[in-house]
Parts: C-alpha cells; sequence; structure tokens
C-alpha cells in the first residue's frame, strides 16, 4: 500500500510499505508530517455542514406541511361551497315544482332528505322533467305528495 501526505511547507514526504523508508522530495530530511492533525478539523466541518442541512430540511418539511396544510383547507372550504351550491340547487328545483306545497309535510320530507343524503339530491338534480323528479321524491320518501 503506498501513502502519500502533502504539507503546506518547503518540504514534500512520501512513504511508501514497500521500501519502509521516508524520502524527502527536496534536500531537507528533517520534517515529518501527521495526518491525524488535519482529520479533526475536517470532520468538524462535515458535522456543521450535515447540521446546517438538517436545519435545511426541517424548514422544508415544515414549508411542506404549511403548504399540504393550506391546500387541505382550501379544498376543504371548495367543497363546502359545492355542497352548499348542490342544497341551493335542489331546494330552488324543489319550489319549482308547482304540485308540492310548500309548508306541507311531504315538503319538508323532500327539504330534508336533499339537504342531508347527496346521493338522493344529485339524482334530484339529474332528472331533467319535474313530473318525473316529483316520482322520483315520492319513492325515496316513501308516500305521494298529496297524501
Amino acid at each position: 500500500m503506498n501513502t502519500a501526505f502533502v504539507s503546506d511547507g518547503p518540504d514534500v514526504l512520501f512513504s511508501t510499505s514497500l521500501d519502509g523508508q521516508t524520502q524527502n522530495m527536496e534536500s531537507t530530511p528533517t520534517t515529518t508530517h501527521t495526518p491525524s492533525v488535519e482529520r479533526p478539523n475536517h470532520e468538524q466541518r462535515n458535522k456543521r455542514k450535515r447540521g446546517a442541512a438538517n436545519i435545511d430540511n426541517q424548514s422544508d418539511l415544515s414549508k411542506a406541511f404549511r403548504e399540504r396544510s393550506d391546500a387541505i383547507k382550501h379544498a376543504a372550504l371548495e367543497m363546502s361551497s359545492a355542497l352548499t351550491s348542490d342544497i341551493t340547487i335542489a331546494a330552488r328545483r324543489l319550489h319549482q315544482i308547482e304540485e308540492i306545497e310548500f309548508g306541507t309535510s311531504f315538503y319538508w320530507d323532500a327539504t330534508n332528505l336533499l339537504s342531508t343524503n347527496e346521493s338522493a339530491r344529485r339524482w334530484f338534480l339529474g332528472i331533467p322533467e319535474n313530473k318525473f323528479a316529483l316520482l322520483y321524491l315520492e319513492q325515496m320518501i316513501g308516500r305521494k305528495h298529496d297524501d
């Protein structure tokens, strides 16, 4: 195994395990260089770098969590407004059906069904003609509108 150590001074030393001798590349053979002096400083620099990287990663992670949280809140707000608009549209549609009289028990049952059951509300909104929408409500509520 060959190892070489380079110093900052005028002397450059190297040693080889083949000959077991330390040779000076220049004229003065009195200086030796120990490599262990540099290693702790290098390791300390790496530890500092890793610590800074961890801080950067933690700030990136907290930023990502904040952005994700904001996205979830935004999506929930959009879903809430979409749900509200579906309920509003269903209520308007219910008022367009002339056979259903405001304030009757069938009206309140239909209002309750359409405000609490999303599937029923979507089906109701998907039926284009009022007479078939009324038949759908009667089927879902379980009785005729004029009972």
